[in-house]
């Protein structure tokens, strides 16, 4: 596996179980950092070790046979994660949740970002297991006052709402073929009624995040 450097320093990936008092019930909750719809920060690459016709392709081919391909391989963070990493896990998730990246707006323009995400959609209802539900949540509204000038024209609201329309065709487009795809909308103008709780021009406190997780866990 490659790993390359993140430009997003707090996103990082973490594990928690979750046990409740009264159930012996465990909730595994998996959080995987992934910066774009579409990068290159992770990749598992088998094709040069040391050639195509390799013992390590060999092994992986009759691994991943519904592959169909003779030398599997993951090329970006989003195939690592959904090709090799969530299929090798124990117990598979029952909930996947895909938050809208923010820094799609610094990364891609509005048609570079439909494209990714066009991409990302499609690989999702590909490799994930039809018994499981996956929750896209929008962006949230972010506060541009709080924001560096510097990055005002790249990461600004008027672009991220660029981005957001277009995300809600692309999933439209999506949902006439996936069964496993649930558009969860309504994050940026709930966000954006409370827009003073914004800490740095894009996170929220703490109390934010708590009152989504109630009502994503009713939404379920």
């Amino acid at each position: 596996m490659n790993v390359h450097s993140r430009d997003c320093s707090s996103c990082t990936s973490k594990l928690s179980l979750c046990k409740l008092n009264s159930s012996e019930h465990t909730m595994f909750i998996d959080y995987l950092a992934m910066e774009n719809y579409m990068d290159s920060h992770m990749s598992i690459l088998r094709g040069k070790l040391p050639h195509p016709g390799s013992e390590v392709c060999r092994q992986n081919r009759e691994q991943n046979k519904d592959w169909d391909v003779y030398c599997p391989e993951s090329i970006t963070t989003q195939q690592v994660l959904f090709n090799e990493y969530l299929p090798a896990q124990r117990v598979y998730p029952d909930v996947i949740i895909l938050v809208g990246s923010q820094h799609e707006t610094f990364r891609r323009n509005t048609r570079a970002s439909s494209r990714a995400l066009t991409w990302l959609l499609d690989l999702i209802d590909q490799r994930v297991k039809n018994t499981t539900r996956v929750l896209f949540l929008e962006q949230t509204t972010g506060n541009d006052n709080l924001k560096p000038n510097i990055f005002q024209k790249w990461t600004g609201e008027s672009r991220l709402e660029a981005i957001r329309e277009d995300s809600f065709k692309v999933l439209s487009s999506a949902l006439k073929y996936s069964s496993v795809l649930y558009p969860f909308y309504g994050l940026a103008s709930i966000s954006r009624d409370v827009i003073s709780w914004n800490m740095d021009g894009v996170h929220y406190h703490n109390d934010f995040y708590e009152a989504m997780v109630h009502l994503i866990i009713g939404a379920l």
